[in-house]
């Protein structure tokens, strides 16, 4: 609105517009009376106020009905070999999100869609298709790595019961190591911080406690045998210094030089027996 200002206030003014009327309201400091200047009436400066506090509310409304159509997950379960992968699982133990934690997991998941299945169908294919890409060979002494975290206990991902759904679908006596462990929601946020798996993040974690300073891209990348092969560790090991470990078969995870892994075993699983 414009008009010729008929008197300084400072900050506001009072201004005539064409029409007749006196408008008070904020004006151009530099204006000097006579001037034609643009005023804002003080109604305009609170609709605009009122206007951003609307907005506000909008997308507060927003996120509160986003966080009701999808839920946090109830569930968060990685799987590493030399691809990390992560499923979001609601109540159910059904798939809500899929994502890759590294290069090899986005060749893995390309093209295919897990959301919908069951944890135990979504484990099952990714076992599957870790074979079937050569990550799990017949003849080597494979080392699969999975980490459980649940916003509660939960008996159905027990780290004994993961470890029979991962025994389930490798064929038996091939001598491949299968180390659960469990961690906690803390732990897990850290990792997704790192762009790292929570059983690759813990790893990490372990090893600069003894003095090996591993960057994050190398460790999400490295193979998990190529990993202790190269600062002579053994997974399961670093594993039980903070988390709930079960190993399933696997001789090299069960012992290291000088006598039995202390504490390691704690809900041991023996191998799974062919069919």
């Amino acid at each position: 609105m414009r008009g010729m200002l008929v008197k300084d206030k400072g900050e506001e003014g009072i201004v005539l517009t064409p029409d007749g009327a006196f408008v008070q309201g904020k004006v151009e400091e530099a204006a000097s009376l006579g001037d034609e200047v643009e005023v804002e009436p003080p109604l305009s400066r609170r609709s605009f106020w009122w206007l951003a506090a609307a907005a506000v509310a909008v997308v507060c409304l927003g996120l509160a009905l986003y966080r009701l159509a999808v839920p946090a997950p109830w569930a968060y379960v990685a799987v590493d070999t030399v691809p990390s992968v992560g499923l979001a699982l609601d109540s159910r133990l059904v798939v809500t999100r899929q994502e890759a934690l590294n290069v090899c997991g986005e060749e893995l998941l390309a093209g295919e869609k897990l959301a919908g299945k069951t944890f135990a169908n979504a484990l099952s294919f990714l076992l599957v298709r870790l074979r079937a890409e050569g990550y799990l060979q017949e003849a080597a002494g494979d080392l699969v790595l999975v980490t459980v975290a649940s916003r509660k206990e939960d008996e159905r991902l027990a780290a004994e019961r993961v470890a029979r759904l991962v025994a389930a679908s490798l064929p038996a006596g091939r001598g491949t190591a299968v180390v659960v462990a469990r961690v906690d929601l803390a732990t897990q946020r850290q990792a997704a911080k790192a762009g790292l798996s929570p059983g690759r993040y813990l790893l990490q974690q372990e090893l600069q406690q003894s003095g090996v300073k591993l960057q994050g891209r190398k460790v999400g990348e490295m193979p998990l045998r190529a990993l202790e092969e190269a600062y002579g560790v053994r997974v399961a090991a670093l594993m039980a210094g903070k988390a709930a470990v079960v190993v399933l078969g696997g001789d090299r995870n069960g012992k290291k030089p000088g006598g039995e892994l202390p504490g390691l075993l704690a809900a041991p699983v023996p191998p799974a027996k062919a069919e």
